[in-house]
This record gives structure tokens, sequence and C-alpha cells, in this order.
């Protein structure tokens, strides 16, 4: 049989925990999840494109906490079900209205060591600018040692 999964964009962990069981019987053996990074994304009705503009790497945000993922896995576990999480590595929202986020580490984002690059796009018909400019999510240098060494890159 082949496994069947379901994504639960902007979902509330809460909510997807109390409907388990349903979604158990309607066949899921798998459930994918929003990013729980914190970052601009505050509220389930926030516009969804926040969610993948992390200001860090903690866990929560308006759809849950690090405690909400550990109920929701644990009960999913018990009925067999996996959870998937959509989580951002390699960038962080480095502005919000044109300001450096007060959450960022402002020492680590101008550490042009720890970034790929932070120039800005500013022509959106580029190729090349959209696929190599910031556009205000700077690329975190995972090739850089102290970066996989560093409080941001806890997990490599």
């Amino acid at each position: 049989m082949k496994n069947k999964i379901i994504h639960m964009f902007q979902w509330k962990l809460s909510d997807i925990k109390d409907n388990l069981q349903e979604i158990k019987e309607a066949g899921f053996d798998w459930i994918q999840i929003s990013p729980l990074q914190k970052g601009k994304f505050n509220k389930p009705e926030d516009d969804w494109w926040k969610l993948y503009q992390p200001y860090n790497y903690e866990i929560g945000n308006g759809l849950g906490t690090k405690e909400d993922l550990i109920k929701l896995c644990t009960e999913a576990d018990a009925l067999g079900i996996k959870i998937v999480a959509d989580i951002l590595f390699r960038q962080l929202a480095d502005v919000e209205d044109g300001w450096l986020n007060k959450e960022c580490d402002k020492d680590f984002l101008e550490n042009y060591d720890y970034m790929l690059h932070t120039y800005r796009g500013n022509n959106e018909q580029d190729r090349y600018e959209i696929c190599n400019c910031s556009w205000g999510l700077p690329p975190v240098n995972y090739y850089n040692d102290e970066v996989r060494h560093n409080k941001f890159y806890p997990f490599l």
C-alpha cells in the first residue's frame, strides 16, 4: 500500500491534533505541516508567504509552540501517522519595512562570511537577480564552519 500524505498548510498544531483520528480514518499516514519558525508570521490569518520569512531557527509562531509540536508528534505516532515539517534552513528574513528586524541577530546578518550574499535585487525581470539576490532574505552560508557550529545552526 502506498503512503498517503495530507498537507495541513497554515493549520494550528492543536487543530491538527484534534483531528488526528479523522485524518487516520480518511487513509492518511503522513501529515506535512507548515514552517513553525519565528518570523513575520504571527497569526494563522496572516499572508501565507510570511511563513517563509523566518527571523531565526526557534520553533514557535502563530501555528504552535515546541510543546504543541511534541504533543502532536506523540499522538500522531500512537496512530501510526508521521509528521513532516516544512523548515527553512537556508534563508533568514533580514528586514521588515526597510529596516533590519529587531528579532534578527544583526551581527550575524551583517557578517558577510556568514551570509552568501546580502545584495538586494531591484529588477524582478532579471532571472539572475531573482535567483541570486537576497530580496530581503539573505541566504545563510552553511559552507562556513563557524556558521555550522554556531548557535544559529545547532542542527548541523
